[in-house]
């Protein structure tokens, strides 16, 4: 009989430990997919970013910032043109490529940063970045680029480069 009874736990303990390894395994397989890539981002959707040091150990939190997603040929070209603010922190152009691109600020009524983003690592800083005069003709608009392949631009307020402390290499992660 204790041989009997031995077993019958042996085998307990295993259904016991299958069962909540496919529990965790269920567990960890839904939260992935509740979890959006940039390629996966909808046009003119707003989702928060998080801007850290790419050394996590000494700053594991990071700058959490939401954000409206560009990422059509219509929108990625009329950018922030005509408003008279952001709406929210910052502006995210995604492109299906890496590129080396370019802006300019036609129609714009404020002074932007720009962030430029490849392979989710900042590889670029442009700070205030100033609104044309009005009346500027197109032509006479300066063209605002870096001398980096990018695959995201963020664009911000002038000056939050500096509030955030953004700095090349941070790395950019959708939360």
């Amino acid at each position: 009989m204790k041989v009997k009874s031995n077993a019958f736990y042996k085998v307990c303990f295993l259904i016991l430990m299958i069962i909540i390894v496919i529990s965790m395994l269920f567990f960890l397989n839904s939260e992935r997919s509740n979890t959006k890539t940039f390629s996966e981002v909808s046009d003119m959707e707003k989702v928060k970013i998080l801007i850290k040091k790419p050394d996590s150990k000494t700053t594991p939190d990071g700058q959490e910032l939401e954000v409206e997603v560009v990422n059509t040929r219509d929108s990625t070209s009329q950018g922030l043109s005509d408003r008279d603010q952001i709406g929210s922190d910052g502006m995210l152009f995604i492109f299906p490529d890496e590129s080396q691109r370019t802006f300019w600020m036609f129609k714009m009524k404020f002074d932007l940063d720009f962030v430029w983003i490849r392979n989710n690592k900042v590889v670029g800083l442009t700070k205030n970045v100033k609104k044309p005069a009005p009346n500027t003709d197109v032509k006479d608009l300066e063209l605002i680029y870096v001398n980096a392949l990018s695959d995201k631009v963020l664009e911000l307020n002038s000056g939050d480069i500096d509030k955030y402390k953004i700095e090349v290499s941070d790395v950019v992660i959708l939360k």
